[in-house]
Formats: structure tokens, C-alpha cells, sequence
């Protein structure tokens, strides 16, 4: 289960602002907010995949 803290966490380790993260990794900045004050619980796949992103530093995720 992942917990909006884990979310907040990721995102403030990166040092972006959310409006910053949601741009880098292609997250609407609504939904991000949602799941960090827990309106909306983030599927644990996406926290891996986002996590993933942040460690090994993927720059951008860009859509096709």
C-alpha cells in the first residue's frame, strides 16, 4: 500500500515543487496533490515506476 507520505517524500527528494514533478514525469498536477493528501491512493505499480524513475534519474517521461 502505498501511503500519500511515500508520495510527498518521493517528490521532495527530487527538490522539484509539485507543478515542477507533475511536468517532469507526466503527472497532472491535481492528481498529484490528490494523492499526497490521500483524496485519491496512488496504485502501487505507478509509485514503483515513479520511484524507479527518480532513483535511477530519467530525465523526462515523454508521451507518444
Amino acid at each position: 500500500m502505498v501511503y500519500a507520505k511515500d508520495i510527498k517524500a518521493l517528490r521532495m527528494s527530487t527538490g522539484l515543487t509539485k507543478s515542477a514533478f507533475s511536468r517532469k514525469y507526466g503527472i497532472p498536477r491535481n492528481t498529484l496533490c490528490n494523492w499526497e493528501i490521500k483524496d485519491n491512493q496512488c496504485p502501487e505499480y505507478v509509485y514503483r515506476m515513479l520511484r524507479f524513475y527518480v532513483l535511477f534519474g530519467y530525465t523526462e517521461i515523454t508521451k507518444e
